[in-house]
């Protein structure tokens, strides 16, 4: 029997836990990591995961420092950022407007890696963070090295101010040995054309007859 490529996931803007509900659904059944700094999300990510004794919770953001900072609270919270939502998306979806601000701790994914004990068994790292991605990255370090997946958020056209381009998120990840190997269609207008989908990054060497 072939030994799986992940036991771990790690989700990381996990929001109300609708990721790590969808893997479970979807017969994944090792162990989940979530963080979500927003508390009104992270109570709902609580109740979702209290009888899952695989599913570890975290009320923290992360970035590539450890800080304190502000979070913006949309309206629609699976919109809550890190950075301000521009008004091109809330022209969009009203849901994305700035409804309150909260003050969260921020820390950095290399920190926290010895404290969670990871084994050897391959971690699949996911990143949602609205557009925020880029220092999460960053505070990954060394720790990323040993990451084999990466699925990461990416917007075609930047809906947060400051918010870097989808290029430079992609060259990032090339340049700490990853390729784009699949894509997951996401938020999109009404008319039907894209904003974000869901990059699916592993590391080149280890395709399918490399």
């Amino acid at each position: 029997m072939r030994r799986p490529l992940f036991d771990t996931v790690l989700d990381v803007g996990a929001n109300e836990g609708q990721y790590g509900d969808e893997i479970r659904s979807a017969g994944f059944k090792g162990r989940i990591i979530s963080f979500e700094p927003n508390p009104d999300a992270f109570e709902k990510l609580q109740n979702v995961s209290r009888n899952d004794a695989k599913w570890e919770c975290q009320n923290i953001a992360l970035g590539d420092s450890e800080a304190t900072t502000s979070l913006h609270v949309a309206k629609n919270n699976v919109f809550s950022s890190m950075l301000r939502p521009t008004s091109w998306v809330q022209s969009l979806d009203s849901g994305a407007s700035t409804e309150d601000t909260r003050t969260v701790q921020v820390r950095r994914l290399e920190d926290l890696v010895g404290q969670m004990q990871l084994g050897t068994g391959g971690v699949w790292l996911k990143i949602d963070t609205q557009g925020y991605e880029l220092p999460v990255l960053h505070g990954c370090g060394r720790f990323l090295d040993i990451v084999r997946f990466v699925q990461l958020e990416l917007s075609l056209r930047p809906i947060y101010d400051a918010q870097p381009p989808i290029e430079k998120v992609i060259e990032l990840m090339r340049a700490r040995g990853f390729v784009l190997v699949d894509l997951i269609r996401g938020f999109g207008t009404e008319s039907g054309t894209l904003i974000e989908i869901d990059g699916i990054f592993t590391r080149s060497g280890s395709l399918d007859g490399e």
